[in-house]
């Protein structure tokens, strides 16, 4: 009598989990089939609590993490130690993509904002699949040209947009990936201070406070219990333009 294959029932499964997962994130989404299985085969996962730090800057840089579930912040902290928050990311999204490509220590810090589950690929095992698949190469490239772009874009925010603007579009931005539909308004899931808003747009947290102020009595937005409600996103958004 033969023995049930739990184990590779169980494995295949997993697999498929693992291929699901990774084609909700654009960095694989258009990939072939056979590329997106040979990659699952050897992601590995890992599930860190509330608050936990998944790497520091300086840290060595080893592999490419990928969101499947719950979110996290990437902080760069100054030796007077002053947070700038860079980005904060949630699942199909990725992070330590540079070393991938250049081995060097990591340039931030990552800090989970929740319980959250990664899905980790060792840079030995990015070139494994590159060498199989060299395609894979250029329609990796063409999405971190992407990410390039955006830098670009905030970096212009500073320079050329006020205040109001800039959290304006920090806001509509998030409300867009973090947010949620409600009766008054999308709401931004994030449970984020004033000061951490500020360290996303260059601000103190005194300033970010009037501003959020202004945009309340203005009718377009709610504030309530660290949670704010986008309840005019086209007015808002005319801000920019300000």
């Amino acid at each position: 009598m033969s023995r049930p294959m739990w184990g590779k029932e169980q494995a295949g499964v997993q697999t498929d989990q693992t291929s699901r997962a990774l084609l909700a994130v654009p960095l694989f989404a258009n990939l072939p089939t056979q590329v997106i299985e040979a990659i699952a085969q050897r992601v590995r996962r890992r599930r860190y609590s509330d608050g936990e730090v998944i790497f520091h800057e300086g840290d060595p840089g080893r592999s490419l993490c990928i969101i499947e579930s719950g979110r996290v912040k990437i902080v760069s902290v100054s030796e007077q130690g002053q947070e700038a928050l860079h980005a904060i990311m949630g699942p199909g999204e990725f992070f330590g993509e540079l070393a991938l490509f250049d081995d060097l220590p990591r340039s931030a810090d990552v800090v989970t904002m929740e319980a959250t589950q990664t899905l980790n690929l060792a840079r030995e095992d990015f070139f494994a699949i590159i060498d199989r698949y060299p395609a894979v190469s250029r329609h990796i490239l063409s999405v971190l040209s992407g990410l390039i772009r955006r830098l670009t874009t905030g970096f212009s925010d500073i320079v050329f947009l006020n205040l109001d603007a800039r959290i304006a579009k920090r806001l509509l931005e998030m409300a867009d990936t973090h947010g949620a539909d409600t009766p008054e308004g999308r709401r931004i899931e994030l449970s984020l201070s004033q000061a951490e808003l500020g360290a996303m747009v260059g601000a103190t947290r005194e300033s970010v406070n009037q501003c959020l102020r202004r945009f309340q009595d203005a009718g377009l937005i709610a504030l309530a219990r660290q949670r704010i409600t986008i309840a005019k996103a086209d007015a808002l958004r005319r801000r920019i333009n300000y």
